[in-house]
């Protein structure tokens, strides 16, 4: 397999008036797509009665309710900055036993970035190729250059069809240490296209000497902790994962958790409802939680699912990434 050509990190916008990929049927259905991590070992798997689904603060019926059976699109987005191939190298190593979490059906592109976003491999169904690309990624690629973060998950993202042939779940895995630099479309934009293409960008952050750590002091908030680690480590994909209903787990055992990741994003739940009367271009809040009951049941368990959408009807603000 030769490496595909290097393609520059921009973002085209999406077309302005095309209808968001969350809404799939005859009736505006939204979907939500939500994750569990911590659940008890041997949980069966829950039901729709078990969540509860909220858009701008009000309970919403659901319409579908779906578990695994949805075929799932995989970004494989690897950072290869001077720092990373080690633990790019430790990935690779449980590749194998994370790809056999996928199923068949279900479609895996690779990408790798520093100051170039590489395509190393198309969406496929061969899961062997997908092997073969990670592998020859850590002894063929440079590691070397800069690290925009965001803006390569932005780029990596438009790579996804706006309107597959049937309902798929679709996620970005992003293998990094989490330390960005800022560059391209403004926070909000990315966001919003990210709804908009119905992705999960979930990350497996490396931890590497002198890098990020998930320790604060007790009391610190959400967003301080996010300023703390901008300070000192620049833009991290942080917002990204918490917008989408991704998840961010830090490691020192990359080829074990590798593995979880891709087993938890192919074990979500997908939840559909009919879209509430809402003003075109209208940004709406999600909520997803588990029941009262279900809590009870399954003790401590981290739910994630995205924050919100943007309604469809009007153009979106332009995408500010330099030619």
């Amino acid at each position: 397999m030769r490496l595909l050509p290097a393609v520059l990190l921009m973002a085209l916008p999406l077309p302005a008036q095309e209808t968001p990929q969350v809404f799939r049927a005859e009736v505006s259905l939204v979907r939500v797509d939500a994750g569990l991590q911590g659940l008890p070992p041997a949980t069966p798997p829950l039901t729709a009665g078990d969540f509860l689904v909220f858009d701008n603060g009000r309970p919403q019926s659901l319409r579908h309710f779906a578990h695994t059976e949805e075929p799932l699109d995989l970004i494989l987005l690897f950072d290869v900055s001077g720092s990373m191939k080690p633990g790019v190298a430790k990935v690779a190593e449980g590749a194998r036993a994370a790809l056999a979490e996928l199923r068949p059906g279900d479609r895996v592109a690779v990408f790798a970035f520093s100051n170039l976003l590489l395509r190393l491999l198309p969406f496929t169904t061969d899961h062997e190729l997908v092997h073969e690309a990670v592998e020859r990624l850590v002894r063929d690629v440079p590691f070397v250059g800069g690290t925009p973060l965001r803006h390569a998950i932005h780029v990596a993202g438009h790579n996804l069809d706006m309107r597959p042939p049937e309902p798929r779940r679709r996620a970005i895995l992003v293998i990094t240490d989490n330390r960005g630099v800022p560059h391209g479309a403004e926070l909000e934009q990315v966001i919003h296209d990210l709804w908009r293409l119905d992705l999960v960008v979930t990350g497996l952050v490396l931890r590497m000497p002198g890098g990020p750590s998930r320790v604060f002091p007790l009391g610190v908030t959400k967003g301080a902790r996010r300023s703390i680690h901008e300070q000192k480590y620049g833009a991290s994909m942080d917002p990204l994962a918490e917008a989408t209903g991704g998840e961010m787990l830090y490691t020192r055992n990359p080829e074990r958790d590798f593995q979880n990741l891709i087993h938890r994003l192919r074990s979500r739940y997908s939840f559909y409802y009919p879209m509430p009367e809402t003003k075109p271009g209208e940004r709406r809040a999600i909520r997803v939680e588990l029941t009262p009951t279900a809590r009870r049941r399954l003790g401590r368990v981290k739910l994630h699912a995205r924050s919100g959408y943007r309604a469809p009807g009007i153009p979106q603000h332009k995408d500010k990434t330099p030619p």
